[in-house]
């Protein structure tokens, strides 16, 4: 009825019991809002039932649906026809059969399609697209396309494929854009998780969800907030998976972006046994950008080739009809190559009449562009400005304030007849039609027929129009630079930079800052991009280089603001790593003296507790107990998750230093709650490691090697090498203690490499010790004493570590034969432990002395040094609250049996 006002809500019920009274009251609910212009509103779960055909819109009371979508058919046609699939039936059944398989073996695979430019390679993927949606109709189809403007985008390809997926468009109300995100994740996600997606595929997308304490911690880190991201991307698509077939295409990858590479390579991992298909086609430069493409996933690759000859003929008659010159074929054909984009263009050129045809495709699309008329070819000079697609509204504004819109839609009328561009179906932008070049060689061709002072013009002119559009930090940052305008371009730069990081493409965040620093940055703006920068190689395990990008940013940075504060942390973290502790101790003494005379905010004291406990792991320290005390002191000033969990660490290193393994255990698990909380998947991982650790020390190796084996599995799910290394490393050396030897020789094997790419000297040095041990066990004393060599080099300063390997290699040196060496080494090492006061692996290192003193010293000696390593042992035991744990403690941990059974054995008590 004309008058009526009519809402929808959906609700479901299953043998007569369900949710129809509740989709009932949301429905009334709905009709008491205002009534909409046009549509009709509807519920969530509506919304998120409905695909990219309906167009919705959204105001304060909620969704409406406001009409279905007008769908052209997205053919490309030449002299106005479309025109027959030939050559490429071998290629179409490849990809056919590898979803096929997908989907009936409940298997992921990864296909990649390379070709060169004009072989054919867009017309191969709409076919088999098409063929998939009439064959296959309950396969979803998420579509990512590079573009060779803001060509590796953070996140690009996973933003369109999210967006088109909840019909989200930018300009459209933030409100609207929430509830369509929230509509369309929650249509498979579980419940509980539907908010956490949220949260962060908004984060992705630009629709920003209010704050909470995940989500705020989360955004004051880059690493953490893109951590966030693929964790919320693999639920959202895991959930998918569960409710059906789902087929990811990154098209002209050449073009894409490292983040979503990443984000693909992820759910390849996780979702292995699920029905997914990920395809990439690209031109040949693709796999220069993406070397390793899934290299671990054995994928299927097709490499198209250019036609066949009698495909060629076949094609051209099609278009030219079955009785055109037989010898005009035959020279079309032989000029084209076996190229389809240069086929097709010489057949238009010979129905057209034009006879004088440059021999290069691009000369023959700039011939044929010089024959349209003037005001035709600078619309299409403006459009080549924006790249592969482009809006109305934005070839508007580069032709200026005398292009009216009647005008230029008569323009671009013109160009869509010529067959120069077409429109999309769907748009990025509210309110814009879309169009994109017939082909990208059109746009090459378009683009080189500007003049350098048009291009540079156009691309401030682009550039204006984009920040008034919403368009990517990536595309500003280039249109800004090529437009000369290099003071715009870098803080872009910088801002693409952090969002490479967020997206884990680590070698992208350091290129973009690279280029921000080469607009001729300075002071504060060089800092910040030598801080990304820094980070980035950080977490790529280049420890040198972030070393000195770190100092670099530390000495241009306001000293005590937030920004300083985080370059410190990755100066310091990077000093430790490669075992320079004077360095180490300098940055401290100076982190000291700015907290006490500036006004300090939550990221020093974060950098503040860090650098206490790096430093705290080297033994006492007067610098590191300041730094300490005043981290306490200000996390009284803020609820910071964060902050909180970088204080339960420092604890957790000074119990172990004690020798309070339980205390240690309890704050390592503290810990990973609290970088839970913050939002910090990454240092929530490598806390959960040391908390596996401590669970290990205690004898609780079924559960550490529990938590370990879901840490790996985690770091898989993040695509965390480094902190896999890690979690490797004591997986190692749990499962020694447990006997599974060979398990644990491979995952040390895997650790020592890692580690050793890393530079990371402390983590190698102890890693080696525990591979040296697990040799000692397979009686290879050979190979134990090599990684006894290396590890002594290593670890040269850290007390507790340096204790711990002279003591190995004393009984590398006993089964040598070498007694004398041996005993020599004993001493040593139970001297460096009682003048350092260590804890950690004490019990080993008083247990070697204790048996190399009876077997070739002093008996007296050795008696003495029995009854003093069972003395210190109770007292750690002692020191543990839990009954349970001080039992295991005591009960299950080698080295610790064995002191009692010894004591018990020759002191009689």
């Amino acid at each position: 009825v004309a008058d009526s006002t009519l809402a929808l809500a959906t609700g479901r019920t299953l043998g007569g019991a369900g949710r129809v009274g509740e989709a009932l009251d949301r429905a009334a609910r709905l009709l008491r809002g205002p009534r909409p212009e046009r549509g009709l509103r509807i519920d969530q779960v509506t919304a998120g039932l409905l695909d990219a055909r309906f167009e919705l819109m959204g105001d304060a009371t909620g969704l409406i649906l406001a009409t279905e979508r007008e769908r052209r058919a997205e053919v490309r046609t030449l002299l106005g026809k479309s025109t027959p699939f030939i050559g490429r039936d071998r290629e179409l059944a490849l990809l056919s059969g590898e979803l096929t398989h997908a989907i009936e073996d409940e298997t992921a695979a990864a296909v990649i399609v390379t070709a060169l430019a004009g072989t054919g390679k867009t017309r191969l993927a709409h076919e088999f697209l098409q063929r998939v949606r009439e064959r296959e109709p309950r396969v979803q189809v998420w579509i990512g396309r590079g573009d060779p403007v803001g060509a590796g985008s953070s996140f690009a390809l996973a933003i369109q494929m999210v967006r088109t997926a909840a019909n989200i468009q930018m300009g459209e109300p933030l409100e609207a854009r929430r509830d369509k995100l929230r509509a369309r994740v929650g249509r498979n996600l579980e419940p509980r998780k539907v908010a956490r997606a949220c949260d962060f595929l908004g984060e992705m997308i630009d629709t920003p969800f209010p704050e909470n304490e995940r989500l705020s911690g989360a955004r004051r880190d880059s690493v953490a907030l893109g951590d966030q991201i693929r964790l919320a991307w693999i639920d959202f698509v895991e959930a998918e998976l569960a409710a059906g077939p789902l087929l990811l295409v990154l098209d002209d990858l050449q073009w894409g972006d490292g983040a979503t590479v990443q984000m693909a390579n992820l759910v390849l991992d996780v979702c292995r046994e699920k029905p997914l298909m990920v395809l990439a086609l690209g031109r040949k430069e693709m796999n220069e950008q993406f070397p390793e493409l899934w290299s671990g996933r054995d994928p299927q690759r097709l490499a198209l080739v250019t036609l066949s000859r009698k495909a060629a003929e076949k094609l051209a008659r099609s278009v030219l009809g079955e009785q055109s010159d037989p010898l005009a074929i035959e020279r079309i054909v032989a000029q084209a190559q076996g190229n389809a984009f240069s086929l097709e263009e010489l057949l238009r050129a010979h129905a057209e009449g034009r006879t004088d045809v440059p021999e290069t495709v691009l000369g023959m699309l700039e011939a044929r562009m010089g024959a349209e008329g003037a005001e035709v070819r600078r619309a299409l000079r403006a459009a080549s400005i924006f790249g592969q697609t482009f809006c109305f509204g934005a070839v508007t504004a580069l032709l200026g304030g005398e292009a009216t819109t009647a005008h230029v839609a008569e323009l671009l009328a013109v160009l869509e007849r010529g067959e120069w561009i077409a429109p999309r179906n769907d748009s990025r932008f509210r309110g814009e039609t879309e169009y994109a070049f017939r082909h990208p060689l059109v746009r090459d061709a378009a683009y080189a027929m500007l003049t350098e002072e048009d291009r540079r013009l156009g691309h401030v002119l682009a550039g204006e129009w984009l920040l008034q559009a919403g368009g990517d930090a990536l595309a500003l940052a280039e249109h800004f630079e090529k437009g000369g305008d290099n003071t715009r371009a870098m803080p872009w730069w910088l801002r693409a930079a952090e969002e490479a990081l967020e997206g884990a493409a680590l070698g992208e965040a350091i290129t973009r800052a690279q280029r921000g620093v080469a607009c001729g940055a300075e002071g504060e703006m060089l800092g910040l991009l030598r801080n990304v920068e820094a980070q980035a190689c950080q977490w790529h395990g280049e420890n040198a280089r972030a070393l000195d990008l770190g100092e670099q940013a530390v000495a241009l940075l306001a000293e005590g603001s937030t920004a300083w504060a985080e370059a410190l942390s990755v100066a310091s973290a990077s000093a430790s790593r490669l075992g320079q502790i004077d360095r180490l101790r300098g940055w401290a003494e100076r982190l000291v003296v700015v907290l006490e005379r500036s006004e300090p905010n939550v990221a020093a004291a974060r950098t503040a507790a860090h650098v206490a406990a790096a430093l705290r792991q080297d033994g006492p320290s007067e610098a590191a107990r300041t730094l300490l005390d005043r981290a306490r002191t200000l996390s009284s000033q803020w609820n910071d998750a964060e902050l909180e969990a970088r204080l339960a660490h420092v604890a957790a290193v000074q119990a172990t230093v004690e020798g309070d393994a339980g205390a240690y255990a309890d704050l390592a698990e503290r810990a990973v709650l609290a970088f839970e909380r913050a939002g910090s998947s990454r240092n929530a991982c490598v806390a959960r490691v040391n908390h596996a650790f401590g669970l290990t020390e205690l004898g609780r190796f079924e559960e550490a090697s529990e938590c370990l084996r879901d840490s790996i599995s985690e770091c898989e799910r993040l695509g965390l090498a480094n902190v896999r290394a890690m979690a490797q490393n004591n997986l190692g050396w749990t499962l020694l203690r447990m006997g599974q030897l060979e398990e644990a020789a491979q995952l040390e094997d895997e650790a020592i490499l890692a580690f050793e790419a890393q530079r990371h000297r402390h983590l190698e040095g102890a890693t080696r010790m525990y591979a040296a041990l697990i040799a000692l066990e397979r009686n290879n004393v050979e190979l134990a004493e090599a990684q006894m060599q290396r590890a002594t080099d290593l670890i040269a300063t850290s007390a507790p570590l340096r204790c711990n390997v002279l003591a190995v290699l004393a009984e590398v040196l006993d089964r040598k034969g070498d007694t004398a060496g041996a005993l020599e080494k004993a001493r040593e090492a139970k001297a460096l432990v009682d003048a350092s006061g260590a804890e950690e692996g004490e019990a080993r290192v008083r247990l070697v002395h204790v048996d190399l003193e009876h077997a070739h010293g002093d008996q007296a000696i050795a008696r003495e040094a029995l009854r003093e390593a069972r003395t210190r042992l109770l007292a750690r035991a002692a020191k543990i609250s839990s009954t349970e744990a001080r039992e295991s403690f005591l009960a299950r941990v080698p080295e610790h049996v064995r002191t009692l059974e010894l004591a018990q054995e020759r002191l009689g008590d």
